[in-house]
């Protein structure tokens, strides 16, 4: 008996086919500008999430570019072979934008709770050392206030595509839950997806949200360090929520 896998398409995969093909049947041409992120989700009754995940997947597939301040334009199309590759790598993002932010407001303020009952000092040098704690120093400097946290010697440096994980998987050990902190390296490996990377980069990217971000990171740490567990746990959750507004403006 013939039998074929069923196939499950994410919904920003459904979104890149349907502008793919409006690209190679010439509908779409080099240089054309695509609707907004909000025509498109009322056109294909999509959520904007998703229309953000679908222009960062056809950008990696090198057929269209974002343009700041002026929108998303049709480029010419690069040899298929190029394109295969990159549709490979895409294909490798196992969970959507909306199902890793779903996930993390699910666990993450609760690791929040927890590290504030349960962390150690070393838990929090290792915060004071990670990349988003060092960019709120960055940003204090320039605004003319003494540095917080530690110039830690062992502190990498994070493209801002990164950023928005580091500081939450140590939340996540601080805790003192295994099963929390499977639960955080999980999420890691999910946000290696190239395009929920590429949706980072670009959030992060803009002072506005960036010196906005940053802001939560400091009273995220100042609610743990004071063991404020309710705090810490609203803090978490307000993150989480402002960080999927922005996915969605």
């Amino acid at each position: 008996m013939p039998l074929r896998p069923v196939e499950t398409k994410k919904v920003y995969m459904r979104v890149v086919e349907q502008i793919r093909s409006l690209i190679e049947s010439g509908e779409l041409r080099p240089g054309d500008q695509l609707p907004t992120t909000q025509e498109l989700a009322e056109a294909l009754r999509v959520s904007r999430p998703s229309v953000r995940e679908a222009l960062a997947a056809l950008e990696i597939l090198g057929l269209v570019e974002s343009r700041p301040g002026a929108g998303c334009f049709v480029k010419e199309p690069p040899p298929p072979q190029e394109t295969r590759a990159a549709r490979q790598t895409i294909e490798l993002g196992w969970a959507s934008a909306e199902d890793i932010l779903e996930a993390r407001l699910a666990y993450e303020p609760m690791c929040a709770r927890l590290a504030a009952l349960r962390r150690t000092e070393d838990d929090l040098n290792e915060m004071r050392c990670s990349p988003e704690l060092a960019m709120v120093d960055i940003e204090r400097v320039a605004a003319g206030l003494p540095a917080r946290f530690h110039n830690c010697s062992t502190r990498p440096h994070l493209p801002p595509e990164n950023f928005n994980i580091s500081l939450h998987a140590i939340i996540a050990r601080a805790s003192k839950n295994p099963v929390l902190a499977q639960f955080g390296e999980a999420i890691a490996q999910a946000v290696q997806s190239p395009t929920w990377q590429r949706m980072m980069r670009q959030i992060y990217l803009s002072p506005r949200n960036a010196s906005f971000f940053l802001k939560h990171y400091e009273a995220l740490y100042d609610a743990i360090e004071r063991g404020d567990a309710e705090l810490a746990e609203s803090t978490m959750r307000q993150h989480l929520l402002a960080l999927s507004a922005t996915l969605n403006e």
